[in-house]
Formats: structure tokens, C-alpha cells, sequence
């Protein structure tokens, strides 16, 4: 599960934590822009 990360060793857990922020951002607009 290692090529998807790069080479360090935690650039993949941050790869999906940034991935997870931006769908959280996205979702929080559309439900402000709902109200």
C-alpha cells in the first residue's frame, strides 16, 4: 500500500487527510449555501 504514499512515510496518511479536508470544506459550503 506503499505507491500511492511517495516516498516518505507519512505522505500518504496526509494525502488523505488533505483529501478528507476538501470534501469537508465543500460539503460545509453547500449546506451554508442551502440555508
Amino acid at each position: 500500500m506503499r505507491a500511492w504514499g511517495g516516498s516518505g512515510r507519512g505522505s500518504g496518511h496526509l494525502w488523505v487527510v488533505a483529501m478528507w479536508g476538501l470534501i469537508w470544506l465543500l460539503d460545509t459550503a453547500e449546506f451554508l449555501l442551502h440555508i
